[in-house]
């Protein structure tokens, strides 16, 4: 059966490298219809193909039909290779992306911000894949109405993709679009206006005029803003506790930065997260996104072929909960936070002094003093008794 699965998924990856999305599909859902349902039990072959086979729905716009696989892939995945390993970072980012698209953007948020970690453990905080997880969390964050957090994440992103790639490079032109759209949408129409032409200027110099991003990038720098866009900035965190490092370190003449929030919204008895069965009932919408009637639109559709099935997505595992996040990453105790790092880091506290110091330092002191006394005493005593002239002895006269 794996030999089988595996000879099955390579002819599924053919059919999508030449664009026959539909075709693999199907070859899949043959394949997948009769694997053990419980992630526990599935060999690598079958949490490749359940990977796969999610992100082909994506692309074809079955959000929904590939939430199942998506979690069932992530959990198989995390059993077999451990969270840190790419085929599982691959796999949780197949499942966040999904997640967004159905709208559970609290779990999407968690998955990103953990993807972000594991990313940046394996190749570091200037990476592609880190930056654009970064502008994926910010997508997020701006879907649930964070709106100063991800366009202050999205601009961090830009800035550092361009010092490190330079102006052309398409994923830095798709961050700044991306951050012009949301500031449009906030109200914020000046940064909106420069940001946007600066995208189109990029996109026609270093894209060709057929390139699918160039003709995004126009579109929407031609729309309008979203008039159903509710900012909501002035929420108060419930937890200010730092879970990823920021994108970029400020330098030293814009001032110290200000300490970033992260919102946690109240987790319901159903959201056991990971999943660790198929089939496990996940909410549609998350608790703090119930009262909104319009579900976000992705300006930003996946491309039928290509990027959308590179063997690692720029997106990760989200954490179980609680205060523990990923393995070896731990909140330590209630300290300041740092903004930088992806775990809060103990400051030195005073050592505290005890009590009973003083007393005994001063009992140690009466008792040398005591002691001095009683010396001196002892030598002024000896000394008297001998400056005393001798007796004269008996019957002796004075002359």
């Amino acid at each position: 059966m794996s030999s089988g699965l595996g000879e099955l998924s390579r002819q599924a990856h053919q059919l999508v490298s030449a664009g026959d999305l539909a075709g693999a599909q199907r070859l899949l859902a043959d394949a997948l219809a009769d694997a053990d349902p419980r992630p526990d039990h599935a060999p690598p072959e079958l949490a490749d193909a359940a990977g796969l086979q999610a992100r082909v729905l994506v692309a074809l716009g079955e959000p929904h039909s590939a939430r199942g696989w998506a979690a069932f892939a992530y959990a198989a995945t995390a059993r077999l290779h451990g969270r840190s390993d790419e085929r599982t970072i691959a796999a949780a980012a197949t499942l966040a992306a999904v997640l967004h698209r159905v709208g559970s953007d609290a779990r999407a948020a968690r998955l990103y911000s953990e993807v972000i970690l594991e990313l940046t453990a394996h190749d570091g905080p200037e990476s592609l894949r880190v930056l654009a997880a970064h502008a994926d969390l910010a997508t997020v964050e701006y879907a649930r109405g964070q709106c100063g957090q991800a366009r202050e994440r999205l601009q961090d992103a830009w800035e550092l993709h361009r010092e490190v790639y330079g102006d052309g490079h398409p994923s830095g032109i798709k961050m700044l679009a991306r951050l012009g759209a949301m500031q449009r949408d906030c109200g914020q129409f000046s940064e909106a206006q420069d940001n946007l032409a600066l995208a189109r200027d990029l996109a026609r110099q270093h894209l060709d005029a057929e390139d699918p991003l160039a003709r995004q990038v126009t579109t929407l720098a031609r729309s309008a803003a979203d008039p159903g866009h509710v900012c909501d900035d002035e929420r108060p965190p419930e937890d200010p506790m730092p879970v990823v490092p920021a994108a970029r370190t400020a330098p030293p003449d814009e001032g110290p930065p200000e300490p970033l929030t992260w919102p946690v919204d109240p987790v319901t008895a159903d959201e056991t997260y990971p999943p660790t069965v198929p089939g496990q009932r996940l909410p549609t919408e998350d608790v703090t996104d119930a009262h909104r009637s319009v579900p976000h639109v992705d300006p930003w559709p996946e491309p039928a072929a290509g990027s959308a099935f590179d063997p690692l997505p720029p997106t990760g595992p989200g954490p179980a909960g609680g205060h523990t996040e990923a393995d070896g990453v731990y909140r330590v105790g209630d300290h300041d936070p740092s903004r930088l790092l992806p775990v809060v880091v103990p400051r030195q506290q005073p050592t505290s002094r005890s009590r009973a110091l003083p007393l005994v330092v001063a009992g140690v002191a009466v008792v040398l003093l005591g002691t001095v006394a009683v010396i001196a005493g002892v030598a002024g005593v000896d000394g008297g008794e001998h400056n005393d002239p001798p007796p004269s002895p008996p019957g002796s006269t004075r002359g």
